[in-house]
């Protein structure tokens, strides 16, 4: 498998994450409403920052060799925006403004890995 392939392999994975992401923030608006106890569990900070963690791996891996060949794409522009919007999600407390942060990060970080298979391809 050439180098190319595997990074448009984790752009692809990364986008998929980035979908997840969003069905996550959804469910655990119905699971607290519906579900108390298990809406604690699903909303666990630690879920949050794991997710964050892994989206930030998987974009330095996938979006590097972009920035190493060129200082700052489109691409690139867009995936940091959705990074900032995920870590906002982080930072405030859960409700409405949380999950608008987040699904707008993961939303664009997922564009954004689309943009880079693009612009690979």
């Amino acid at each position: 498998m050439s180098r190319s392939a595997i990074l448009s392999a984790l752009d692809r994975a990364a986008i998929g994450l980035s979908a997840l992401c969003a069905v996550h923030c959804l469910v655990s608006v119905v699971l607290i409403a519906g579900l108390s106890v298990a809406g604690t569990i699903w909303t666990d900070p630690a879920i949050h920052r794991i997710g964050m963690f892994g989206a930030v791996l998987l974009a330095g891996i996938a979006f590097g060799p972009t920035l190493a060949r060129e200082r700052l794409s489109r691409g690139l522009a867009v995936g940091l925006c959705g990074l900032f919007l995920m870590a906002l999600g982080l930072l405030v407390p859960h409700g409405w403004p949380e999950i608008a942060a987040t699904i707008t990060g993961a939303s664009l970080l997922a564009v954004a890995h689309l943009m880079n298979t693009r612009a690979r391809d």
